[in-house]
């Protein structure tokens, strides 16, 4: 009620029992209206009709209020026609005995004897007309005059509170529909979030009973999460392996390289795996082999790092004890190939004394073949002091143009023979003899090829992996030759580099065919399969 007595009282010309009526009915706009125009009827008298027009064209009013009598009075697209028109009279009172002769057509045919008219504004903007209609003179003029001057402000007062009013109402819809939709979203995210905590308790749950120490690290790379198991292995409490805690169980030989594996990968969001000793509740040191992997949450936003281990301390005393067991074959070995080359450059030098003593042609035959056989045999051991390290050694990554341009520095005969390289940075991961395989083909090349000029390497992709084309312009393998090419012992010198260069590739699923036109040069392929090749443009 407060609001309509505040805009009643600013009209200060507002007749005083006009205004105390105003006052005491003020529930809404609307009922403020209604009062102020019943109250100007009744002080204009019974046979009075007011309309109120906006300020708009084509709209003749917006609000009648007259007494029920007066209906029949009303000619009602007469009417119609003045209201529309009325804004282009600028008297503010006229009758039908008027000198104004527009007024006067626009008024004859209305059925009333009289007019008053008032402006309604806003804030200096014109809104619309109030307009006072009678159906009989009136003496008091001056009165009704100033009645309309009166209470043209408070109505526009009104039209102004009801428009507030409506736009108020508007927004506390918006604002109710909003808190709705608000409280909707929240009850829904809350839903959500629960579930996310219900699904993240129960993976930490089964994280908990996983058989493996398994841990977790946020965006700082600092570890937050370790599972019982991993707290049962080490003997700690997961206060004491928080952030960086966990690594003063790290065996100090270790250390370094297990950080330094950590953060170049975490850094690039790359997932990896190392070996590295670490501390057990007994106090003795334990090898692990460690994954861990880049997660992310629901926004695919990197949220850190989860790693899991595995306990292969068995299989690492394992890999020891056949190192110690091959160390000791190859000093065997050794050994033993130096004492039977010993022994074979004596054969042979008596061999040769025999030949220059001997006057008999056939045996002469008989000590020439043997020395061939003694070279040969000689050249078989010579050639496993080459390849008794296969397998012994971690494969590793290998760039294949480094390897084929170091290994044709050994070749002499390579220096007459064109070699393009075009393997655009490919790194292979094998057996670390991967360069005698490389070396055996041009070795081959330089040996059989006969007229052998050009060597090409080069590589082309497949859906399953990528191949290793080694090409030459000799004179090829026949196809007899070929289902028998990789065979032990086939071939013109020792029969065991191609056979060998197979075995080294096989180590780690690699795999060579020849598919050369005889006649027109090798065609080696060498298959390597997904996850086992990678590009390094340094």
């Amino acid at each position: 009620m407060d609001r309509y007595q505040t805009f009643v009282l600013e009209s200060n010309n507002v007749l005083p029992d006009l205004l105390s009526k105003i006052i005491s009915c003020s529930d809404s706009p609307q009922q403020a209206l209604k009062t102020l125009l019943q109250e100007a009827i009744r002080l204009s008298g019974s046979d009075a009709a007011i309309f109120i027009k906006p300020y708009e064209e084509k709209k003749s009013f917006s609000y009648i209020f007259s007494p029920e009598k007066l209906n029949l009075h009303l000619n009602r697209q007469a009417l119609e026609t003045f209201l529309i028109s009325i804004d282009n009279v600028t008297d503010t009172y006229w009758d039908k005995e008027t000198d104004d002769t527009n007024a006067k057509q626009m008024f004859s045919n209305t059925g009333f004897i009289n007019c008053f008219k008032a402006p309604l504004y806003s804030k200096d903007i014109k809104i619309g007309t109030l307009v006072l209609l009678n159906l009989k003179f009136y003496e008091k003029r001056e009165f009704l005059t100033g009645l309309m001057k009166n209470i043209a402000p408070v109505i526009a007062l009104i039209y102004k509170t009801a428009s507030i009013q409506e736009k108020t109402e508007g927004l506390l819809q918006e604002k109710a529909k909003y808190n709705s939709q608000l409280e909707q979203e929240t009850r829904e995210r809350k839903k959500v979030e629960e579930e996310l905590r219900r699904s993240r308790d129960y993976y930490l749950k089964l994280f908990d009973e996983f058989p493996n120490p398994i841990w977790r690290s946020n965006t700082t790379a600092k570890c937050d999460y370790f599972n019982k198991e991993w707290l049962s292995f080490t003997g700690r409490t997961l206060e004491q392996e928080m952030g960086d805690g966990w690594a003063e169980g790290v065996h100090p030989d270790d250390l370094d390289r297990c950080f330094k594996i950590f953060l170049e990968n975490f850094n690039n969001n790359e997932p990896f795996e190392m070996e590295y000793r670490l501390m057990h509740h007994d106090h003795t040191y334990h090898w692990l082999l460690d994954y861990g992997k880049p997660f992310y949450d629901l926004n695919n936003k990197f949220s850190g790092y989860i790693g899991a281990c595995y306990d292969i301390t068995i299989r690492k005393l394992a890999e020891e004890a056949l190192q110690q067991a091959n160390k000791k074959i190859r000093i065997l070995s050794s050994i033993t190939r130096h004492d039977i080359l010993n022994q074979i450059n004596a054969l042979r030098l008596y061999l040769e004394l025999s030949k220059e003593i001997t006057t008999e042609s056939k045996i002469f035959e008989y000590l020439q073949k043997e020395i061939m056989i003694t070279d040969l045999i000689h050249n078989q051991i010579e050639f496993t002091r080459y390849y008794e390290n296969i397998g012994i050694n971690k494969p590793g990554w290998h760039n294949v143009s480094k390897i084929i341009f170091l290994e044709s520095k050994n070749l002499q005969q390579m220096e007459n023979i064109k070699l393009n390289i075009n393997t655009n940075g490919l790194e292979i991961y094998s057996d670390n003899l991967i360069q005698k395989v490389f070396y055996n083909l041009m070795d081959n090349s330089i040996r059989h090829g006969e007229h052998v000029t050009k060597i090409d390497l080069f590589i082309t992709e497949k859906e399953d992996g990528i191949v290793i084309i080694y090409e030459d312009n000799g004179t090829g393998i026949s196809d007899s030759e070929k289902p028998k090419l990789f065979h032990k012992g086939f071939g013109k010198n020792t029969g065991l580099g191609l056979f060998l260069s197979r075995e080294i590739l096989s180590i780690t699923g690699i795999s060579i065919t020849e598919n050369g036109e005889p006649g027109k040069g090798v065609r080696f392929e060498i298959f390597i399969p997904k996850g086992e090749f990678r590009f390094n443009k340094e």
